[in-house]
């Protein structure tokens, strides 16, 4: 296993290992045509019709390709082109694949990428903490979502959804529009593409097959096309969003949504951000297409790996925007933590809390990135030997360990640690017996240190503890208590609460002798907490976007056993 040697003491930066993949593919090389547009070339200005087919309002941005004929410093740019903040891609559902990369194909740009479900709709999600600028629906583009995302240092970037569906009869009505629209804008109906006619005429065949009674194959039939009336999209402007947010479901709106095919819904996603052209001899800033994967390739083949990225080694490439998972996180390999662990310390986001677990030699880890500008150490799945010269070499550095997870492994146990700048007195233990560990917490909380982490391990069939004390200018009463079973853990949860006493760390872990067992701490604060066990990844997931997405709480605090993890939700 390599060592994660994260951050220099002296000047707080991280000294990252890079081991994401290198795609080396002569296939996948940068197209010659994806960065040399003309000057100022944009088809994407957004409006929104009203019910006679006209312009009703208008979005007052243009988007516009990179150029190298108008763009001031284009290679500049691109090399400045890396991900500021956690982005994610706009789906959660395995069965989506890339339908079109960056290119259409040679010499024909498409400046986005298509994501599709072999025909189905699939749950289309914000790819990041943002704020929406523009909802409206043109016959071209169909229903959109325009989403504007600040990272922490002031830059910004934009998500364009395409092909949104917003309600079966509210789309159908406006496909309805596509003539008047194309008669009233463009010019003559008569010189329309197929494209264009094709929509108009199944949205009229739809229409009238619902003014009368449909069978049930034929309902079928057109809700596969333009979803049911209930899913509509589920944000407007001035709203604020969370990454992974729900905003709408993949759809066929808009002429070139359809593309004269009733099984073409996918979603057509474009980003962009700010760059500086040369408008009439002026430096003008507008807004630039990207290819969050960095890779700007003509086949679509080079997207389809798990986590794509940029060729380094190739003029025009940059590192790909997308996490390969998300900030808090369950169930995730050992080496994909590498690999994120790199993307989110690239801009200042470094793990808050980790849980670690092995089946054997497969480790699986869990855990939460958050902002954090003292950028912490951290290191992981370390032998005894190591992580006692860990603390040795750091803490003399200004750091101490502050979260450590020993973990039962096939050989010896292994430790993971999260480090902390030193401000206050603190004690960390690791192997320590059960009495001995029990004798800490008295004498450690007689001298005026309050127990803030603890885990527990065997090693050779016999149990081990790991703690962390701080010291407090007065300390407050804490409860550690461990051996429990699940009942206990909450009878004890319900006799502390009702003292004022909140669970700020659990964990369960095998007992010898006991077998499966719990261990918890519990002290006085202000916060709200909410405590949940035995989470599925899956299960994990859905109650991060519950509590994080939904009601603005944080997660604190992660513990993993026996594929199974439990999360303490803070606000």
């Amino acid at each position: 296993m390599k060592n994660h040697v994260l951050a220099s003491a002296a000047s707080g930066l991280l000294a990252l290992t890079t081991l994401a993949p290198t795609l080396a593919r002569a296939a996948c090389d940068i197209d010659s045509a994806a960065q040399s547009a003309p000057a100022l070339s944009s088809n994407n200005w957004y409006h929104r019709i009203d019910g006679a087919g006209n312009v009703a309002a208008s979005h007052p941005d243009g988007y516009y390709q990179i150029s190298s004929a108008s763009m001031v410093d284009r290679a500049g740019w691109l090399d400045g082109t890396v991900a500021r903040m956690p982005m994610y891609k706009p789906f959660r559902d395995s069965a989506v694949q890339v339908g079109v990369g960056w290119m259409y194909g040679a010499n024909s740009r498409h400046n986005a990428v298509d994501y599709d479900k072999d025909g189905a709709s699939f749950r289309v999600d914000a790819v990041a903490d943002g704020t929406v600028v523009w909802v409206g629906y043109m016959p071209s583009p169909g229903n959109v979502v325009i989403i504007e995302h600040t990272a922490k240092d002031g830059s910004r970037f934009r998500a364009i959804y395409h092909h949104l569906r917003d309600g079966r009869d509210e789309d159908i009505a406006r496909a309805r529009l596509t003539k008047t629209y194309y008669e009233n804008v463009i010019g003559s109906w008569t010189t329309a593409s197929s494209t264009w006619k094709a929509y108009q005429n199944q949205a009229d065949a739809d229409a009238q097959v619902l003014g009368g009674t449909p069978t049930a194959t034929q309902l079928a039939a057109i809700e596969s096309r333009w979803g049911t009336p209930s899913q509509g999209i589920l944000v407007s402007e001035g709203q604020t969003v969370k990454a992974g947010q729900q905003i709408a479901m993949a759809g066929l709106t808009g002429a070139h949504g359809m593309n004269s095919s009733v099984n073409n819904t996918h979603l057509h996603i474009m980003f962009a951000r700010p760059a500086e052209h040369w408008v009439g001899g002026v430096k003008k800033s507008l807004w630039t297409f990207f290819d969050p994967y960095g890779l700007y390739a003509l086949s679509a083949s080079c997207y389809q790996t798990e986590y794509p990225t940029g060729q380094g080694g190739q003029a025009d490439q940059h590192a790909s925007h997308f996490a390969p998972f998300f900030q808090d996180f369950a169930g995730v390999d050992a080496g994909k933590f590498q690999q994120g662990f790199n993307h989110f310390a690239s801009f200042g986001w470094f793990p808050s809390t980790l849980a670690t677990e092995s089946s054997g030699w497969t480790w699986k880890m869990g855990g939460s990135f958050q902002y954090n500008p003292s950028a912490p150490v951290t290191r992981t799945f370390r032998t005894f030997a190591q992580h006692q010269s860990d603390a040795d070499t750091w803490i003399p550095n200004g750091w101490r360990p502050d979260k450590v997870v020993g973990m039962t492994a096939p050989d010896e146990p292994r430790f993971t640690a999260i480090y902390a700048p030193i401000t206050t007195g603190f004690i960390a233990r690791h192997k320590m017996t059960p009495s001995w560990f029990g004798s800490q917490i008295n004498d450690n909380y007689q001298a005026g240190y309050l127990v803030t982490d603890a885990s527990a391990y065997l090693d050779g069939g016999q149990l081990f503890f790991t703690g962390t004390w701080v010291k407090q200018p007065s300390v407050t009463a804490q409860y550690l208590y461990h051996s429990m079973t699940e009942t206990g853990l909450w009878d004890q949860d319900d006799t502390l609460k009702a003292s004022g006493f909140k669970m700020v760390h659990v964990s369960k872990y095998s007992h010898p002798g006991l077998g499966d067992r719990y261990m918890a701490i519990w002290h006085v604060t202000s916060k709200t907490l909410v405590p949940i066990l035995d989470l599925t990844p899956d299960q994990f997931r859905g109650y991060r976007d519950l509590y994080v997405g939904t009601f603005n709480y944080r997660v604190r605090h992660v513990s993993a056993y026996g594929g199974k993890y439990a999360v303490i939700f803070e606000k």
